[in-house]
Order: structure tokens, then C-alpha cells, then sequence
């Protein structure tokens, strides 16, 4: 059988990646994976582009206070149920 493999890696320039996503035959699931974003709009456009695109919401845009003092984040699932979050500083 041929198996289809892509790969992406994300980092900061000059450096080595430090997160791969790789589709394959198999898909991943149950994972959550956050990223930084540098202002609450940030998250908020994050959260507003998955939904569009068709991700679940399961926490909308929102301070966290009791879990993540200082922080505003979103989280989306996708298809295979993997979670993605935005998180930034208040």
C-alpha cells in the first residue's frame, strides 16, 4: 500500500523546529498542542478562522482565572477530536 506521509515543522527562524505535524494513514488523536499569540485580538481571529474553517469550539476567547492568572486563551477541536489552543498574555 502507498501511504501518503506530509510533514510540516514550526519554530522560530534560524532555529531548529520545534513542533512537526505529520498526516499520515493513521490520524492523531487526543492531543492538545497551544501556541503563543501575542495579543487577546490574536486569539480571538484564531478562534474566529478555526470555527469558519470548521473546528469545534470548546472554550470560546476568555480569561482563564482560576487555571491561567494573566492569560486569555481560545481552544478549538478539530475532526479527529485533537485540541488546538491560542494563549495570550492579558
Amino acid at each position: 500500500d502507498d501511504v501518503e506521509l506530509e510533514a510540516a515543522a514550526f519554530g522560530p527562524p534560524d532555529c531548529p523546529a520545534v513542533l512537526w505535524l505529520v498526516a499520515g494513514a493513521t490520524p492523531t488523536r487526543a492531543t492538545h498542542v497551544a501556541f503563543r499569540a501575542d495579543t487577546r485580538e490574536d486569539v480571538e481571529r484564531f478562534h474566529e478562522a478555526a470555527v469558519a474553517a470548521g473546528g469545534i469550539s470548546r472554550n470560546a476567547p476568555r480569561r482563564w482565572p482560576i487555571f491561567r492568572r494573566g492569560e486569555f486563551n481560545a481552544v478549538v477541536a478539530d475532526p479527529d477530536g485533537n485540541l488546538i489552543e491560542a494563549v495570550a498574555p492579558e
